[in-house]
């Protein structure tokens, strides 16, 4: 629940620097013990985890018509990628389309309704 309320209300995610040392040190509780905790607890990786947070801030920027104007790198360093190789896969395996696809076809949809 705590791994949780981190990401949620803290957005730990949006730190390109988070890695399992640092939220363990955020958390108090031993690396081992938060990598079993996300492991069974949500049945994801630690990666897997902060990726999945990051993608749902990408798409949710996406869609907001006030990051039109902003590039698809600047969306992806504000969710807290700092790789545009990483952020380009993660959000393709994660969404089963390319970033800017996905911002295409929102564009669209908010134009016709």
């Amino acid at each position: 629940e705590e791994i949780v309320r981190l990401m949620v209300e803290e957005k730990v995610y949006k730190s390109p620097d988070i890695d399992l040392k640092n939220l363990s040190e955020r958390l108090q509780t031993p690396s081992y013990l938060v990598t079993k905790s996300i492991n069974e607890g949500l049945g994801l990786n630690f990666y897997e985890l902060i990726n999945r947070y990051r993608v749902e801030e990408v798409k949710s920027l996406l869609i907001n018509h006030e990051h039109k104007r902003f590039t698809l790198m600047s969306v992806a360093c504000n969710a807290g990628f700092n790789s545009k190789t990483t952020f380009n896969t993660v959000f393709k395996k994660m969404t089963g389309v390319t970033p800017s696809s996905y911002r295409d076809q929102h564009c669209l949809r908010a134009q016709t309704t």
